[in-house]
This record gives C-alpha cells, sequence and structure tokens, in this order.
C-alpha cells in the first residue's frame, strides 16, 4: 500500500497545474521557431597537428581567462584548453565599421573563428527580412574579456 501511495505521489510531481502550463507555453511562444543543428563527420588526417601561433603571458592569461568563461571550454581538460589558446590567432584590430562575422557565412579555415574583446565594441545585428542592413541589433560586446565565435568553430 505504500508503494501504492509514493507511485501516486511521484505521478502527482510529473502533471503541471493549468497555470504553469500556461505560464512556461507563454515562455515558449515569444522564443520563436527552434532550430536544429547537424554537423557532417569529419577526416582528419593522420599527421595533422593543430597550429600554434606564440604568445605573451599576458595574452595566454587573458584568452584562457575568455574560455573559461564559456560552456564550451569550460570542461576542457588543461591540455585541450592549451592547445585552443596555442591556435588562437591574434591579436588582430579591426577597423570601426568592419563585419568581423556576417550572419549565415561559413567560418573557412584561415578565418578567425573565435574572437575575444581586447578593447572597444562590436555589435551585433540580427539579418530581418523587410529591415535595411545590417538588421536588428541585438547584442553589444563591450567588456574586455568578452568572447565570441565559438559555435562557428564546432560547425564550421
Amino acid at each position: 500500500e505504500d508503494e501504492d501511495e509514493d507511485e501516486d505521489e511521484d505521478e502527482d510531481d510529473d502533471v503541471l497545474d493549468d497555470a504553469e502550463f500556461e505560464r512556461l507555453a507563454a515562455l515558449q511562444k515569444g522564443r520563436g521557431a527552434r532550430g536544429s543543428v547537424a554537423a557532417e563527420a569529419c577526416e582528419v588526417e593522420e599527421d595533422w597537428a593543430p597550429p600554434v601561433h606564440p604568445k605573451n603571458p599576458r595574452q595566454r592569461t587573458e584568452i584562457k581567462d575568455a574560455l573559461s568563461k564559456s560552456f564550451i571550454f569550460s570542461a576542457l581538460p588543461a591540455e585541450g584548453l592549451d592547445a585552443i589558446i596555442d591556435a588562437f590567432a591574434g591579436p588582430h584590430e579591426v577597423a570601426s565599421g568592419t563585419e568581423v562575422i556576417v550572419q549565415g557565412q561559413d567560418v573557412t579555415p584561415g578565418d578567425p573563428g573565435l574572437y575575444v574583446i581586447a578593447s572597444g565594441c562590436l555589435d551585433v545585428y540580427k539579418k530581418k527580412q523587410g529591415v535595411a542592413d545590417p538588421g536588428i541589433k541585438v547584442l553589444s560586446y563591450t567588456k574586455r574579456g568578452q568572447s565570441f565565435g565559438e559555435l562557428a568553430l564546432l560547425y564550421n
């Protein structure tokens, strides 16, 4: 009999009341359609090695601190993070008004795909049909150490 009561309580925990269901539905409604992401298999040549770009200790520390905040890199073991830091090219100076990453464009080998802000401000725009380029401003990177471009590295 006690098992039946425990089972009933477990079932009750899995059921949303009407108010909670409506609240969650309203939150989801504002998010728009969800997209899915797929990646193709990658074949790496046996003798491939990641690139190594020299950095001074300060640059290494700044890059490490920035990447450690990223959900993609935060779980990497130290040697994996070191390989990413070594492969990180730069610093690159970007002139005002330069498009750094363009929505929908693939990052090709040789293109920088991951960026860490050293100074300045970068604005992010989302293209929208009927809105003139560059689109709708959705975000600004304004703080030293902020990073972006992580997903481009995973899928391009």
